[in-house]
């Protein structure tokens, strides 16, 4: 017997799994929640309760991230939820920042894992989030820098360079780069685009501004330069991806 199935037999063994589920309530630093095919949010532990600014589970259920979360952050959430309940593949240590309560950023570290049916189907899927600062060892690599990292979302539409964003964390811009690709499994010019790319999708979402507008505002070259990036990150052109939210 394969081990999925053997898997999935046992879990249908499981008569109560809100038993199962409050061990998560145990765990100081462990975000838990589970979404259904949509995306809804059908239940979560009670700090991710709070930290969604809810009084209680019940308020949770049914809601979406573009209820709770900034829409700038949302994307990569639904992007890698799609993945998850469109492949069966898990999403496993995703590093990434995410505002606070009191808008600051901090490291979160998030698997998530898909749910299955008795007969085999994708239902949903289950994740756990953790807090960067509550498990430090985990995130030196990005503590280190994170000043850098905030500097770039904080100025992306500005003119960056790795040589002063290395200066604000103290390092030489070979170690910079070499940390920085040790953290993100990308150089920093790859990353200051991406951040440039999430904040094109938020304008092409809520505006009517026209694209070379847009490429200005945002610190691209010009339109050509936000295009040929934006597909090769998103892997469709800026028009496609305004038509999909019109």
């Amino acid at each position: 017997m394969k081990a999925r199935e053997i898997q999935r037999k046992f879990i249908r063994q499981i008569s109560n799994f809100d038993r199962f589920r409050c061990l998560m309530e145990y765990l100081p630093d462990v975000y838990f929640f589970v979404k259904n095919r949509k995306s809804q949010l059908m239940m979560g532990n009670r700090l991710f309760v709070m930290r969604c600014g809810l009084k209680n589970e019940m308020e949770l259920v049914g809601k979406t991230d573009y209820e709770l979360f900034p829409e700038d952050r949302v994307e990569n959430y639904l992007k890698d939820d799609r993945y998850v309940m469109e492949t069966g593949n898990e999403v496993v240590n995703r590093v990434e920042l995410a505002p606070d309560r009191d808008g600051s950023l901090n490291w979160f570290i998030t698997t998530k894992i898909p749910l299955y049916s008795a007969k085999g189907k994708i239902v949903g899927l289950a994740a756990i989030a953790r807090d960067g600062q509550k498990t430090k060892a985990v995130f030196l690599p990005y503590f280190e820098i994170t000043k850098a990292v905030q500097y770039i979302r904080e100025n992306f539409e500005k003119p960056l360079n790795v040589k002063h964003l290395a200066s604000l964390v103290n390092l030489s811009v070979r170690q910079f780069e070499r940390r920085f690709h040790l953290a993100f499994k990308t150089s920093p010019a790859a990353y200051i685009a991406k951040v440039r790319v999430e904040a094109v999708c938020e304008r092409l979402r809520n505006s009517s501004d026209k694209i070379a507008a847009i490429a200005q505002d945002i610190g691209f070259y010009d339109q050509s330069h936000m295009v040929k990036t934006f597909c090769k990150v998103m892997g469709v052109s800026p028009t496609t991806y305004r038509n999909k939210y019109l």
